[in-house]
C-alpha cells in the first residue's frame, strides 16, 4: 500500500515537472522560416538578411532577450545583441546578416547555429542571463547563380508579329471586298441595244 502511495506521489511530481517546464520553456518564442529541414540557398558572394521573429508569450511585463551566434560566426552575424520584446508582441525582429565567402564552391555548406536567452539588468548595469535559452540552427547550401534572362525583347518581338498579323489579315479582307464590288458592278452595269431606230 505504500509503495503504491508512493508511486502516485512521484508520478503526480513527474506531471507537475513537466507542466512546469512546458510553461517554462513557452514564454519565450524564437522562430524564423529557415531551420535545419528548410536550408537556405545562397551562391557565392551574395548576402542575405534573415529575419527571425521573437516572442513574448507568457510574462505580462517587457523583456530582454539577447542573442548570439554560436557556430557560423564567420557568414553571419546579428544586428544587435539586445531585444526588447513586449507582452504578446508580435512585431519584433532580429535581423541576421548572412554572407557566403566569394570563394565558396557550389555545393559548399555552412552551418548556422544562435540561441536567445532571456536576460535581466543588474543594478550595476551588468546583464544577468535566466535559465530560459532557446537555440535554433540552419545550414546554408552554396548554389550556382541563376543568370536572369532579360524577357522584354522577347515580349516586344511577340507584339510585333502579332500587329504585322492583323494587318495582313485586313489588307486580305479589303482586296476581298473590293473585288466583290467590282463583280457586282459589272454584273448590275446596263447593256446597249444593237436595234437603230429608223425614220
Amino acid at each position: 500500500m505504500i509503495n503504491k502511495f508512493k508511486k502516485i506521489i512521484n508520478y503526480t511530481a513527474f506531471l507537475l515537472s513537466v507542466m512546469f517546464l512546458i510553461g517554462f520553456v513557452s514564454s519565450i518564442g524564437v522562430g524564423s522560416i529557415y531551420s535545419r529541414d528548410s536550408p537556405l540557398r545562397m551562391y557565392s558572394g551574395e548576402t542575405k538578411t534573415v529575419l527571425i521573429s521573437l516572442q513574448n508569450t507568457d510574462i505580462e511585463t517587457e523583456i530582454t532577450l539577447g542573442g548570439k551566434i554560436l557556430n557560423g560566426e564567420g557568414i553571419a552575424s546579428l544586428d544587435k545583441e539586445f531585444y526588447k520584446v513586449d507582452y504578446k508582441e508580435s512585431d519584433v525582429f532580429a535581423k541576421m546578416k548572412v554572407e557566403v565567402p566569394e570563394t565558396a564552391g557550389i555545393g559548399q555548406k555552412y552551418a548556422i547555429e544562435y540561441e536567445f536567452s532571456e536576460v535581466d539588468s543588474e543594478d550595476g548595469g551588468g546583464m544577468v542571463q535566466f535559465e530560459r535559452i532557446i537555440t535554433r540552427g540552419f545550414e546554408v547550401i552554396v548554389e550556382e547563380k541563376l543568370e536572369i534572362i532579360d524577357e522584354e525583347p522577347l515580349e516586344i518581338n511577340w507584339i510585333i508579329w502579332l500587329l504585322v498579323l492583323v494587318l495582313l489579315i485586313a489588307i486580305l479582307i479589303i482586296v476581298y471586298l473590293l473585288i466583290r464590288v467590282m463583280k457586282t458592278k459589272k454584273i448590275s452595269a446596263p447593256v446597249k441595244s444593237s436595234f437603230v431606230k429608223t425614220k
